[in-house]
């Protein structure tokens, strides 16, 4: 489809922008320790995006193909839990913050939408880039990998993982099995009800 009526159009980076994902870059945790000379590449990489109200940028159930920075607006974040549930807003995005690096680092579709509150600018720059920076900086990579782990998992294990000093080593045996784990969930909840075996 025509951009327009995906509801969504490139716009032209200006150099205010282009400033401005510098400087968000640096600030998140993702990218916290990747060598300037690093982030100044992948900064060129960058497109500047606007979506218009309630247009999805992450669609849930699909396969993630870029990682987001909301740059301005304000976004949120839906998702369905089961076939039968509902739609449930999980929570708001400010400027600044990332999303759609879960569906890259898992290699698993999707586990939310995100659209925006009124038209959004986001910064997007596509999985393949991001997988090989990883592939380049293993230090990177396992920062990412580390930080998906924690945001995946149960709220109260987190909660004793971050406050025990532990790595988080110690309560999974390794992020490829966490791989599976997810991705098995993700097949589970996506089989029709018809399919599934009886217990």
């Amino acid at each position: 489809l025509d951009e327009e009526e995906r509801g969504c159009r490139q716009v032209e980076m200006t150099q205010d922008a282009y400033v401005a994902l510098l400087r968000m870059v640096k600030k998140t945790k993702m990218f916290a320790n990747v060598p300037d000379e690093v982030i100044g590449e992948i900064g060129q990489r960058f497109e500047l995006w606007e979506f218009d109200s309630g247009v999805p940028m992450i669609q849930q159930g699909q396969r993630g193909e870029a990682f987001f920075l909301l740059y301005e607006g304000r976004a949120s974040v839906w998702a369905r839990r089961g076939m039968l549930k509902g739609l449930h807003e999980l929570a708001r995005l400010d400027p600044g913050d990332v999303f759609g690096e879960i569906s890259i680092i898992l290699d698993a579709p999707a586990n939310a939408t995100v659209k925006g509150i009124g038209n959004v600018l986001v910064f997007v720059v596509s999985r393949s880039l991001v997988e090989y920076v990883m592939s380049k900086n293993p230090q990177f990579s396992h920062q990412l990998e580390e930080m998906v782990t924690l945001r995946c998992m149960d709220a109260a294990v987190r909660g004793k993982e971050e406050s025990s000093g532990l790595p988080i080593g110690e309560f999974l045996h390794s992020f490829s099995r966490f791989k599976e784990m997810f991705r098995s969930e993700e097949e589970h909840d996506e089989t029709p009800a018809k399919q599934k075996k009886p217990k």
